[in-house]
């Protein structure tokens, strides 16, 4: 090979003889790769058409959920007790007890120790205060 040819000269040779039966062989053989790659291509685009259309859903429910939230709640956080700030008792076996349970249910001894507890608090706290 002539140096000051170039390198794709041997190949136009080689379809230079291929003859009209040939270049039809050729054409065809062209036009199946070619109808095989769009439909390739089709099948992924359709696919990626697909996710795209799962994500926009996920991101919708998410956005929706986020909107239903109170503004300054965090995900964590926990959901207020609907009887009345942890006042209800259940039992193992699953009974509520109706009965409140406070100071005034506690027999007198037992609000004596309770009423000096308070007051111990509230010397702390000033002390802390001053």
């Amino acid at each position: 090979m002539n140096s000051s040819q170039p390198m794709y000269h041997d190949q136009y040779d080689l379809r230079e003889n291929l003859g009209e039966e040939g270049w039809k062989r050729e054409a065809e053989y062209l036009r199946r790769e070619l109808d095989r790659k769009t439909e390739e291509h089709k099948r992924d685009y359709e696919n990626l058409k697909a996710s795209t259309r799962n994500l926009e859903i996920q991101l919708e429910q998410v956005a929706r959920l986020n909107n239903e939230r109170p503004l300054g709640m965090l995900p964590s956080d926990t959901i207020p007790n609907p009887k009345e700030q942890c006042k209800a008792i259940t039992l193992r076996s699953g009974k509520e007890l109706e009965e409140k349970v406070g100071r005034n249910s506690m027999k007198n001894g037992e609000q004596e120790g309770v009423e000096d507890e308070d007051k111990e608090k509230e010397s702390l706290q000033m002390g802390k205060t001053k």
